[in-house]
């Protein structure tokens, strides 16, 4: 999450999945995960247009770029109900999960329609952004 703010500077202009590739020196499945996972914690908006996604700044992206307010993300994140959960498990285990436990939240969650390797990689997302929320809360 150190990149996030270059990132996020990224989508102050609506991007195609193949700019935000291009502009982030990716490839184009790299530049739709990372677009994608901006958008699962709510930092970028997904609209269609014709067969391609395009990505925006939310309103929160937008805070978070004018503000740089980790509190703020991290605070949106606990509204998130796969996060909540893993965050009150970070509590009471006192580490962070592993990734089954995460997949399974998931799941109970309603995104049951994911593939196993979108599972997979979803669950990777959820689990190093609870670590860089914990690095927020611990420095």
């Amino acid at each position: 999450m150190s990149l996030l703010l270059p990132m996020l500077s990224k989508f102050e202009n609506p991007q195609s999945t193949k700019n935000v590739a291009d502009l982030l020196g990716y490839e184009y499945r790299q530049g739709q995960y990372y677009a994608n996972a901006l958008a699962y914690i709510g930092l970028v908006n997904v609209s269609k247009n014709a067969s391609q996604n395009i990505y925006s700044l939310s309103t929160l992206g937008k805070k978070y770029i004018l503000d740089r307010d980790d509190f703020a993300v991290a605070s949106h994140l606990v509204t998130l109900p796969v996060f909540r959960e893993m965050i009150n498990q970070v509590l009471e285990h006192h580490s962070l999960p592993d990734l089954e436990c995460i997949k399974e939240e998931i799941k109970l969650k309603g995104n049951t329609n994911l593939n196993s390797t979108t599972m997979h990689r979803r669950a990777q997302t959820v689990r190093s952004i609870l670590s860089w929320v914990l690095n927020q809360l611990l420095n």
